[in-house]
């Protein structure tokens, strides 16, 4: 469910628009904070307010941790939402009993890797379409299969999924708390004086990843003072 997270007057001060598609409470919870958390870092070293509410906090920063490496291994475990696993097992499951389909990509030893992809591509195309009539086994029996790989790896999942519902309670107090110290230090900062030339201006690089689809976009910001970056430099 995408429901609201914040007070209006939290939102506003930390100047974070909703994401463009939907999220979980959880997720947006937790976007809003980096987004409050980057703000507050860059301020840090001229606002006491805002150094305080970026100071680390070691309890979050595990449960952080542990939640990402949860959400990828559901992820992965999810035969619907993770194209790429479904890809594989698809194509694992044709190469396994298919004897013909098996001898033909044998044959692609010394191919490039341009027209392996294209191979495997064609294979995955026409079982996604449902065109089973060059294959050694049927649409049902692969259906069949993939049933059974989809429930054993929600069994094999449970314990990660449960896990990750108590980590999200866990941490949302914390966030909540910091989102809201990090608001408050933004809404009452002195932008003025932290205007800088020369060597004290700011460098920014924005890096992006796409996953699984173009629909799948990572984002990764980083800031840094010129300065900084001179010093490293010359080190």
């Amino acid at each position: 469910n995408c429901c609201p997270v914040l007070p209006p007057a939290s939102m506003a001060a930390v100047g974070s628009a909703r994401a463009p598609v939907p999220l979980s409470e959880a997720a947006e919870l937790e976007r809003q904070d980096q987004v409050a958390l980057a703000l507050s870092q860059l301020l840090a070293s001229a606002d006491e307010a805002a150094a305080r509410a970026a100071a680390p906090r070691p309890e979050l920063a595990a449960w952080t941790s542990e939640l990402e490496a949860l959400r990828c291994a559901a992820h992965l475990s999810d035969l619907d939402a993770c194209r790429s696993q479904h890809r594989l097992f698809a194509l694992g499951y044709a190469l396994r009993h298919d004897a013909e389909l098996l001898e033909a990509e044998s044959q692609l030893v010394d191919a490039s890797e341009t027209e392996r992809q294209s191979f495997f591509e064609g294979v995955y195309t026409r079982m996604k379409s449902g065109d089973f009539s060059s294959f050694a086994f049927s649409e049902a029996d692969f259906k069949s299969a993939l049933g059974l790989e989809r429930a054993e790896r929600l069994r094999r999942s449970s314990a990660a999924l449960d896990r990750i519902q108590e980590l999200q309670a866990l941490s949302s107090s914390q966030i909540t708390e910091r989102l809201s110290e990090c608001a408050d230090a933004i809404a009452n900062c002195s932008w003025q004086r932290l205007a800088a030339t020369g060597q004290e201006r700011w460098r920014a690089q924005v890096d992006a990843l796409t996953l699984e689809t173009s629909e799948d976009l990572w984002m990764v910001a980083e800031a840094w003072p010129t300065q900084a970056e001179e010093s490293c430099q010359e080190t």
